[in-house]
């Protein structure tokens, strides 16, 4: 399992259902303390050496000092760096150039279902289109500038978008994610949404794409209970 250092960059996710109630609003941070919440995890770094990073919470990407929040970790000796971002920011190929040759490494996009139609009905604006375009941006620039990037795909589960859990797997592993994390939230009926889930973990398996689940117990998905276990983790930094 890679951890990384987890430095939030707002509030709320990038993309949500809408139709959940209690569903908050992303809203992105001030930069300058955001800067300084990195500055804060990096000076505890120990002889391991600086952290990998982390950016979520608003959206990242969308920030004018974002480059510079590269920079500094890169420049701290971070060897990873990655962000929770809805893609958007990344559809220009220009704009995802500069993003990985200034460090952007891992990069972890959301998506509600696997069409814009479905998508985009739960969002409640479009958004589909331009998540794809940013994550096959991302993965160009990387290939182009012959560096190794990494594509996590996200899907925050609800009693919506449960019944495309599948479909929506394989549209990752088409675009090239190399993991998927199922998001439950708390208020969903796990015990309902249970095949569903099973149901993309072993569409993930067929595609050679691991799927992990995340706010369930492994007692209740069957044989996908190996299912807990996440390759990549945000970790929380006292400073």
């Amino acid at each position: 399992m890679l951890d990384f250092a987890l430095v939030r960059t707002g509030t709320g996710q990038p993309v949500t259902c809408r139709r959940c109630s209690g569903v908050p609003d992303a809203r992105t941070g001030d930069g300058d303390a955001i800067a300084a919440a990195l500055d804060a995890v990096l000076a505890i770094a120990g002889s391991a050496g600086a952290p990998d990073i982390l950016f979520a919470g608003g959206e990242p990407l969308a920030l004018d000092e974002f480059v510079s929040l590269l920079a500094t970790a890169r420049t701290a000796g971070s060897r990873r760096i990655g962000a929770v971002t809805g893609g958007a920011p990344l559809a220009d190929d220009d704009d995802a150039a500069t993003f990985v040759r200034d460090g952007l490494r891992h990069l972890h996009v959301p998506l509600l279902g696997p069409d814009a139609a479905a998508h985009d009905a739960l969002l409640g604006s479009s958004g589909f289109d331009a998540s794809l375009a940013g994550m096959r941006a991302f993965r160009g620039a990387g290939a182009e500038q012959g560096v190794r990037t990494a594509l996590y795909g996200r899907i925050p589960v609800c009693s919506h978008t449960a019944p495309g859990l599948p479909e929506t797997v394989s549209v990752f592993a088409r675009e090239g994610a190399i993991a998927v994390a199922l998001q439950v939230r708390p208020e969903a009926d796990v015990r309902r949404i249970a095949p569903w889930l099973v149901a993309a973990f072993e569409t993930g398996l067929t595609n050679g794409v691991w799927v992990w689940i995340e706010g369930v117990e492994s007692a209740t998905l069957g044989s996908a209970a190996m299912a807990v276990h996440a390759p990549v983790r945000a970790v929380e930094v006292d400073v």
